[in-house]
């Protein structure tokens, strides 16, 4: 097949990590790639073997989406791909018409939760049309596609994420850091101001808390910190290119959101071994992955003696931590490349031949 992917930001993201990763192995497969986009950087991070077109006017604001909406069209009737992949609403605003126009089947990819995202009442409403006019749909998990109407649901799939990275390593308990870990943007609904009160009041001798991220409430975070008198137990260690090679001597990652999709940082902790605790977000996504008490512990939202209680169970119950562990890797099978990308592929072709 020839598959096409409208592409913008170059991140470490979830999401876009995951976008790359199909990208590279449809090529492995023998598709041929063409990726459309405003961002002249993919041109530095893709194989050359690829057909990168690199179109003027990104869709910004109203005009800047009508202008990007022609050149796009104009791209799809050039290239005449198979299909169209999104992994953005933003982006798919402007896909979808630019590929009812090219007469291309268009596959987007539902990477947040819509309960949630997007806020304003004229995106949630747009969002529909959209949805209503893509030719497939990928969704994260079955609570997230139930959310929206029969016809939607009838054209559309869900696939789980894999694992993606190949390296990932299985560290043994008996070398582990006494280190509880998180990763994630510094927003409202990451909550971690929840994690940083469980864990100063959950007395962990010896543990340090370390959050893995940037975002605007690094501030106000790190105030809450001095103003606990845990400066020394509990670091922001901001940003970092690949967190895996922080975390992965580290005892348990706890994941505290308000919302998400489907996180992939959770799906890396339990896949290294690490004691993995998250709480219970609308998207359905913790309880996909984590079995309660079997291969992690799911707690309730903003629940922050839950998950105090969660965190002294696994440092004093040296057991239990075991049993959850070695479980919890578990999750390199059910969520392996191997299993999930056969999926992708079975989806794009039942679109495109139908």
């Amino acid at each position: 097949m020839k598959i096409g992917f409208l592409v913008d930001k170059v991140s470490f993201g979830g999401g876009e990590r995951l976008l790359k990763m199909l990208i590279d192995d449809f090529y492995k497969l023998h598709h041929k790639i063409i990726l459309y986009t405003w961002n002249k950087d993919w041109l530095r991070i893709c194989c050359p073997e690829y057909d990168i077109r690199v179109m003027e006017n990104p869709p910004v604001r109203f005009w800047g989406k009508w202008k990007a909406l022609f050149s796009l069209r104009d791209n799809l009737n050039c290239t005449k791909p198979d299909c169209l992949i999104v992994f953005s609403l933003g982006l798919a605003e402007v896909a979808v018409w630019a590929a009812l126009w090219a007469k291309i089947p268009i596959i987007l990819s539902e990477r947040v939760d819509p309960h949630f995202l997007p806020q304003s009442k004229f995106h949630r409403f747009f969002k529909k049309i959209v949805y209503k006019n893509c030719s497939g749909i990928v969704f994260q998990t079955q609570v997230v596609k139930s959310f929206f109407s029969k016809s939607i649901q009838q054209k559309s799939i869900v696939i789980p994420n894999p694992i993606l990275d190949d390296n990932l390593p299985i560290i043994a308990d008996s070398i582990c850091k006494k280190e509880v870990v998180t990763v994630g943007r510094l927003s409202t609904e990451k909550n971690f101001e929840m994690l940083v009160y469980a864990f100063a009041e959950a007395k962990l001798t010896g543990y340090k808390l370390r959050i893995f991220g940037e975002g605007p409430l690094y501030s106000s975070l790190s105030s809450l910190i001095t103003s606990l008198d845990m400066c020394d137990s509990i670091i922001l260690e901001g940003k970092v290119d690949r967190v895996i090679d922080y975390i992965q001597h580290s005892d348990i990652f706890v994941m505290t959101s308000n919302h998400e999709g489907m996180p992939n940082a959770l799906i890396e902790g339990m896949a290294m071994g690490l004691a993995c605790v998250s709480t219970d977000f609308p998207s359905g996504a913790a309880r996909v992955l984590i079995s309660d008490n079997k291969n992690g512990i799911i707690i309730p939202v903003n629940d922050r003696l839950a998950l105090k209680e969660a965190l002294q169970k696994l440092v004093s119950d040296q057991s239990f931590k075991q049993h959850i562990k070695s479980n919890a890797i578990k999750i390199r099978e059910t969520n392996s490349k191997d299993i999930i990308l056969p999926k992708w592929i079975d989806f794009i072709q039942s679109v495109v031949y139908k």
